[in-house]
């Protein structure tokens, strides 16, 4: 969900937000991005249409989306997950001038990304947070995922889907480096629970990290045990070096 100023037929809303939404009669397969709009954060009007929609799989498809403002008003950006029908995992990122039909995907580099000191993401806690941000008079983009995983023991074997992600970290490319580049690694996880999974960025109200940098909040799903009933929110903090 991002802050910004939207006219939708006729009404002005000042809140978006990016859903993850199924085809129907898929079982979750396919996936689609859809938005709503809002001026309460309550009572929310959704288009009726999916906004991007990357087509038919037989996967995952396309969802875990990440949006903020482009400048406060009608314009967003997004990243977002897709997963092709080999099941290899991207990223890919959209904008859009009027917070409903977006422009050519651009893929993400997941280089520098790291999955248990190897080159690698975690295929089975896909989900990234993501945000811009000013510092040092460079414009940086910032992308936190699961960066540890528990290969044995009680937590992997019992709950495979999220119950592997053992560590969430930080990495940061500056401009264009994010699509062409190579990632840096600059803060590590505190390890606050065994489980970490599903981290996205503590952001001001239109999605940056404006105003924040050099510190970083990390808000992510998190549980002692591995059992999905047992999920919480945890959180910590760094300063960027």
């Amino acid at each position: 969900m991002t802050r910004g100023t939207w006219n939708y037929f006729g009404t002005t809303y000042t809140y978006a937000l990016y859903y993850t939404t199924e085809r129907p009669g898929t079982a979750g397969l396919d996936n689609r991005i859809g938005v709503a709009f809002s001026n309460d954060g309550k009572l929310w009007i959704k288009h009726e249409a999916p906004v991007i929609d990357e087509g038919i799989t037989g996967t995952y498809g396309t969802g875990q989306s990440v949006a903020w403002s482009a400048s406060g008003g009608a314009g967003v950006r997004t990243t977002y997950t897709f997963v092709d029908g080999a099941g290899l995992i991207k990223y890919y990122y959209r904008e859009s001038a009027d917070g409903v039909n977006f422009g050519a995907r651009r893929e993400l580099s997941q280089a520098g990304l790291t999955l248990n000191g190897v080159p690698g993401i975690s295929h089975a806690n896909s989900a990234i947070g993501f945000a811009p941000g000013a510092y040092q008079d460079h414009y940086f983009y910032y992308l936190v995922n699961v960066c540890e995983t528990h290969n044995d023991g009680p937590f992997g074997p019992n709950h495979p889907e999220w119950g592997t992600a053992k560590a969430v970290c930080v990495y940061r490319a500056e401009g264009e480096d994010a699509f062409t580049g190579t990632w840096t690694r600059v803060l590590d996880s505190t390890h606050v629970k065994p489980v970490e999974v599903e981290p996205g960025f503590l952001t001001n109200l239109y999605g940056s990290l404006d105003g924040q940098l050099p510190n970083i909040s990390v808000n992510h799903g998190c549980s002692g045990s591995g059992d999905p009933n047992s999920w919480e929110i945890c959180w910590y903090e760094g300063t960027l070096p």
